[in-house]
């Protein structure tokens, strides 16, 4: 039970780490949109309705600056949700785009973003921007990164291996297929009956390891199992993938080498992971005090106290730090994004040890089990400015 548990807490790792990478990117995609939108010279050529202008314009910008961040997916959308241009496959438009981002972004008339799969199976996060030109909104913008640039990332810093599966039912095969060919792979639809493999950071799928991969996330969500692999032991866990509509579209599956040696060194790359990301790292519940379940050692540059004083209230509450003029706000946010099941961002005063006050940012995200109840938060703040 001891290494089981340890296990389990490593998928968890995994699912809290992605939101984070995910809303770390997602920022970064935001300010990138940020400064294409107030581009004066690309929004008179929009209204001129000019394609080959259009990419002609923003191509070098895709291609020299775009890549530095990861972006895999550059489109400027018109305000019937019919794709205008797409930058990184330009020949490939005049269809309607039906995600969620795109459909949230319309109604609010305010950014979104969020992972979904595109129509050839494209798993990526993707930030949309209704496009304001002259009080009135023109059109959409949106970016893109790939999912399978996190996975490498995820599996060196935590020390397991990954597999990213889809469920079958969200695509269809000829477009999946044509996916596959557009950037030289051979399709893999008929390896499994009810999943397909998106991205795993080994080479092989030992049919020994996906027998409990065939049904879906609700019933083997808290599974873990251990298999034999040739002569390698694992464990395997599953972490659900919820793209931005909510919709359980596949799983990340987790292994882990089932070594006490191999435990140890995961170990050792989760604390070193944490100790890398900027600002803190915690895992608190959903309650008045924002009782802690975990949080990184960094809390105390940010705020002069412990770690150890937040853990299960030992010494003090979470919100006993907040400004008090600021608490409400905090909590009102944070449970707003909790009852929409969205990522929240907001920045709040805290009262430091010595009595000063400083502002911090803070991002986080509900997770929540199979009946929709939230189980805690992961949050991670950081000082402002």
């Amino acid at each position: 039970m001891h290494i089981h548990g340890e296990v389990q807490a490593r998928v968890k790792r995994v699912k809290a780490f992605l939101e984070v990478d995910l809303q770390h990117d997602a920022r970064v995609l935001n300010s990138l949109l940020e400064r294409i939108e107030e581009d004066k010279q690309l929004q008179s050529i929009w209204l001129t309705r000019d394609r080959d202008a259009l990419l002609n314009y923003v191509l070098p910008l895709f291609d020299d600056v775009l890549s530095k961040y990861m972006v895999t997916h550059f489109y400027f959308i018109d305000l019937d949700k019919v794709c205008f241009l797409r930058v990184h496959k330009p020949d490939d438009y005049g269809d309607t785009i039906k995600r969620f981002t795109l459909a949230s972004a319309a109604l609010t008339g305010k950014p979104n973003f969020g992972v979904e799969l595109d129509r050839f199976g494209n798993l990526a996060l993707r930030v949309v921007y209704p496009w304001v030109i002259n009080g009135e909104v023109a059109g959409y913008i949106e970016l893109a990164q790939d999912f399978v640039y996190i996975t490498p990332e995820l599996s060196m810093a935590l020390g397991v291996e990954l597999y990213v599966v889809l469920d079958k039912r969200y695509l269809k095969q000829d477009f999946w297929e044509k996916g596959l060919r557009f950037i030289g792979q051979q399709s893999s639809w008929d390896l499994f009956k009810d999943f397909v493999v998106l991205d795993s950071t080994l080479e092989t799928v030992a049919p020994e390891l996906t027998r409990y991969w065939q049904v879906p996330h609700s019933l083997h969500k808290n599974f873990i199992v251990r298999v034999m692999s040739g002569n390698r032991p694992y464990y395997i866990g599953f972490s659900q993938i919820l793209d931005a509509s909510g919709t359980d579209i596949g799983d990340i599956v987790v292994l882990q080498d089932a070594s006490a040696e191999a435990l140890a060194e995961s170990e050792a790359r989760f604390r070193t992971l944490v100790s890398s990301i900027p600002g803190a790292v915690y895992r608190c519940a959903a309650d008045s005090n924002w009782t802690m379940f975990f949080i990184s050692d960094a809390i105390e540059h940010i705020c002069g106290y412990p770690a150890s004083d937040f853990l299960s209230n030992c010494v003090r509450t979470f919100t006993s730090i907040i400004h008090p003029d600021d608490q409400q706000m905090v909590e009102q946010v944070v449970m707003d994004g909790v009852q929409r099941r969205a990522p929240y961002t907001i920045e709040y005063r805290i009262v430091r040890a010595v009595g000063s006050v400083r502002w911090v940012y803070e991002k986080g995200q509900g997770v929540y089990n199979q009946e929709d109840q939230i189980l805690w938060l992961v949050r991670n703040r950081t000082q402002r400015g």
